[in-house]
């Protein structure tokens, strides 16, 4: 996705429209389209009323007459009947944005991923960016003819986001916060947590935010709390505002002490094991369809491949032994089979010494 983003993105900023166009007049064609599109009508008064709604400068007739003959030379089918000017014909994307057939068919694929998460202010802004200034509309946000992606949501989504967003709004702005919040094996009790929070992350569709707990006088720095962010209670977070606890903390600082770019490097999923146990490597055997699987799409960036035959495909991975290991069996039934004694696994440190042999 970011890599059709890019792209996108370059096309916008070297977009015909960016070079024969100011951006009074993107605006004002992009307007006058969305005016005519649908096999509307408007009068020439009824485009020009259309600008002034959107605070443009009121434009000369001569000024309205170039933008009309702009758009034909474009390949926009614009016709005048009876003092009305209507649209033959389709609108051609190609007036806005050049794109070879390939960027034309992966740009929906775009289109589908961002509109995932259409609720979030930055796409909502995106989206009007691109109708205002490129003429793209709704309907192209909306058409999944070819393209579907579809990703299990959270049924309280619609608060978790924007709880989300403003738990960012405060990491940078290093304020410490505190919330109620209800553990997800249900026979515990709500509490309030005291927190420094470094990061939200996204996995399997669930959002996650990880920060250093502030308890018993003092920041618990030996490994990051992990908290489901649809189990806050009341959907809500407030700046901490406890004499004796500072309201703020240095995010910068206990960022890089807490080593956030790395805390994850050996975790299977989000679960970091308690009492700083190693990683430990983990052999598994897949069959079946599991081993087309596993060979085209890694189960972890440590993956290696130990023995192969037509039948199944034995894997190394070295990763925290956690309950997500079961979970990751479990997916796969009775076509993954682990095979190392897990009292006699190797250790991080093992598993790099052997690598290094290897290579």
């Amino acid at each position: 996705m970011v890599h059709y983003l890019y792209i996108f993105v370059e096309k916008i900023k070297n977009s015909s429209m960016t070079k024969i166009y100011n951006s009074e007049q993107k605006r004002r064609i992009s307007i006058l389209l969305k005016k005519l599109s649908g096999n509307k009508r408007a009068t020439r008064k009824e485009i020009i009323e259309a600008y002034t709604d959107k605070n443009l400068i009121a434009i000369e007739r001569s000024q309205f007459g170039r933008d009309i003959n702009l758009l034909k030379e474009k390949g926009v089918s614009i016709l005048c009947e009876k003092n009305q000017y209507f649209i033959e014909g389709e609108i051609p994307k190609s007036i806005f944005i050049d794109m070879d057939e390939k960027e034309k068919f992966t740009l929906p694929i775009l289109f589908n991923l961002v509109n995932l998460q259409k609720e979030v202010d930055s796409v909502i802004w995106l989206k009007d960016e691109l109708e205002t200034k490129y003429g793209i509309l709704e309907d192209d946000w909306q058409d999944d003819t070819y393209f579907s992606s579809t990703i299990p949501h959270w049924k309280d989504e619609i608060h978790v986001i924007p709880l989300a967003i403003d738990i960012i709004k405060r990491m940078k702005n290093e304020e410490v916060i505190t919330f109620e919040y209800k553990p997800v094996n249900t026979y515990l009790n709500n509490e309030v947590v005291i927190m420094a929070p470094l990061q939200i992350r996204l996995y399997d569709g669930r959002y996650y935010l990880f920060g250093v707990e502030y308890k018993n006088g003092a920041y618990d720095k030996k490994k990051l709390r992990l908290i489901e962010i649809d189990q806050i209670r009341g959907w809500k977070v407030s700046q901490i505002q406890v004499e004796g606890i500072e309201k703020n903390f240095d995010y910068t600082d206990l960022y890089n002490s807490m080593d956030v770019k790395r805390y994850f490097y050996n975790c299977l999923g989000v679960v970091i094991p308690d009492n700083n146990k190693e990683a430990v490597s983990i052999k598994i055997k897949f069959c079946d369809w599991a081993k087309s699987y596993v060979k085209n799409k890694k189960i972890h960036h440590s993956q290696i491949p130990i023995e192969e035959t037509h039948d199944y495909i034995i894997v190394q991975i070295c990763v925290y032994e956690t309950y997500e290991v079961d979970f990751l069996l479990g997916r796969f039934r009775e076509y993954a089979e682990r095979l190392d004694n897990p009292n006699g696994l190797m250790t991080y440190n093992e598993y790099c010494r052997m690598i290094k042999k290897q290579n």
